[in-house]
C-alpha cells in the first residue's frame, strides 16, 4: 500500500476491451437542488428499490462522499454479473430501471471507467468519502452527514451477497439489450496505423512465428 494513496481510482477494472467490477450508483444534489438533505432522501429511496428487488442491503458498500451525495456499490454475485465489453452500458440501462431523483447518469463512462473517489483521504473541503452502514444511511440527517464524514473510519463488515431475483432479471434484460448493438472500438494512434498497414492482421514476422515457421537471427 502506498503511503500517499491516490484521490481518484476507477470504479471498473478494463482489461483490452472488457471491463470489470461491481454495479454503481452515484447520488448527488447540488445545494441549489437541496443538497446534503435531498441525497439523503434520494439514497433512502434508492435503498427501498433495492430492497423491493429482493436485494440483501446488508451486503450493499454505502459510502457517504464528504460532498453533499453517496456512492453505492453492489457486488456482482448478488445479481450474476459478469465481465463485459458493454458493462458501462448495461450498468446505465440497470440504473435507470432503478432511477431517482438524485441519480448521476454520467457516471457509466467508456474510456477506463468511471473515477471513483477514494475512500479516507482527505478532500479539499477538510471531509473524507467514509464507509457507512444501511442503518446509518436509514437514520441519517444532514449533522449526523457531516459528522460521519469529519474523520476516517474503518469500512463495516458486509453479509455474503445473496443472489438477488429482481436485479438479476434487470441484469439480463439489460445485457441481451446490449447484445444486439454494434461495439465501436477504439486504438491508439499507433495501433490504429499498424491495423490499418496490414489490414486487421499481424505483420507478417510475426504470423510466421504463430504458424511456427522458422525465421533466421537476423
Amino acid at each position: 500500500e502506498s503511503d500517499k494513496p491516490p484521490a481518484f481510482r476507477t470504479v471498473l477494472g478494463k482489461t483490452g476491451d472488457i471491463f470489470s467490477g461491481p454495479f454503481y450508483i452515484d447520488i448527488d444534489f447540488s445545494e441549489d437542488d437541496g443538497g446534503i438533505e435531498s441525497s439523503i432522501g434520494a439514497v433512502n429511496a434508492i435503498l427501498d428499490k433495492f430492497e423491493a428487488a429482493d436485494v440483501d442491503l446488508n451486503c450493499v458498500r454505502l459510502f457517504a462522499t464528504g460532498g453533499r451525495g453517496f456512492h453505492l456499490e453492489i457486488p456482482r454475485e448478488v445479481f450474476g454479473g459478469t465481465d463485459h465489453e458493454r458493462l458501462p452500458q448495461i450498468y446505465k440501462a440497470m440504473a435507470l430501471e432503478m432511477f431517482v431523483d438524485g441519480v448521476d447518469l454520467r457516471v457509466y463512462s467508456g474510456g477506463r471507467g468511471r473515477q471513483w473517489r477514494v475512500p479516507n483521504i482527505r478532500r479539499p473541503n477538510s471531509h473524507y468519502k467514509v464507509p457507512i452502514t444501511v442503518d446509518e444511511a436509514r437514520s441519517l440527517d444532514v449533522e449526523g452527514y457531516r459528522r460521519l464524514c469529519s474523520e476516517p473510519r474503518a469500512f463495516p463488515p458486509l453479509a455474503e451477497p445473496r443472489r438477488a431475483s429482481g436485479l438479476a432479471m434487470l441484469w439480463a434484460q439489460a445485457r441481451d439489450r446490449e447484445k444486439s448493438r454494434p461495439v465501436k472500438r477504439t486504438f491508439a494512434r499507433a495501433e490504429g496505423e499498424l491495423r490499418q498497414r496490414f489490414g486487421g492482421d499481424a505483420p507478417p514476422s510475426v504470423r510466421a512465428l504463430l504458424d511456427g515457421a522458422h525465421l533466421p537471427d537476423v
